[in-house]
This record gives C-alpha cells, sequence and structure tokens, in this order.
C-alpha cells in the first residue's frame, strides 16, 4: 500500500474555483490522459514527490470492499513501479466500468502506459 504521504485528497483535486481571467492559471492547468479503462489527470505541484489519487466509482461495483479492492491494488502497483518518487506532480486516475471486462496483468499495462 501507498504510504499517507503519496495518496492525494480527492477533494483537494477536485476544486470548484476557477480563476475568473481568461489566462490560465498554472495552479489549475492540467493534462488528460484516457483510454478505454482509465481517465488520469496530472496537475504540477511544488512538492519533491508525487501524490496519486484513485476514484472508483460505485458503477463498477456496488460492495465498497470490491471497490477498495481496486484501489489498493492500483496503489500498489503505483508503489511497486516507484512513479511515486518522481518529483512534482499531483495524479488523480479514475477508473472507468469497462475495467470489469479485464484481468489483473492486463489492467496493471494498461494503467502504466498512461503513466508513463
Amino acid at each position: 500500500m501507498l504510504a499517507k504521504k503519496y495518496r492525494l485528497p480527492i477533494q483537494q483535486f477536485y476544486t470548484k474555483e476557477r480563476p475568473l481571467s481568461p489566462i490560465i492559471n498554472e495552479q489549475f492547468a492540467q493534462t488528460v490522459r484516457r483510454n478505454s479503462f482509465f481517465i488520469v489527470r496530472i496537475k504540477k505541484s511544488n512538492l519533491s514527490f508525487s501524490r496519486f489519487g484513485v476514484s472508483v466509482g460505485s458503477k463498477i461495483n456496488k460492495l465498497a470492499t470490491k471497490r477498495n479492492f481496486i484501489r489498493r491494488k492500483v496503489f500498489g502497483w503505483i508503489m511497486e513501479a516507484k512513479l511515486h518518487q518522481k518529483s512534482g506532480k499531483d495524479v488523480m486516475i479514475t477508473v472507468l466500468p469497462k475495467i470489469r471486462e479485464l484481468d489483473q496483468n492486463r489492467i496493471q499495462t494498461e494503467l502504466l502506459k498512461l503513466l508513463a
């Protein structure tokens, strides 16, 4: 499991405050990558390490234990790949319902493709 220091609070990532000026503020700029199974949103941060958040909706499974299992697996793969040691990124991973069609090895490869 990924240490709490490297976990991104989901509420902090989804702020509703937006700058009023048409000039894009760097604080709100984000990169979005997507495939059929994940949406990955990446923001820059001033930290010496990266933080990760995982959102697993109830459409994937109604049972919270199954959703937490998926969340723990994703955090485990991030830790194995040592992605949290790269500096200066806040990464929010949203798991999509189509993930139910894949086995764990394929899920891991699809996720690491998006994060690389």
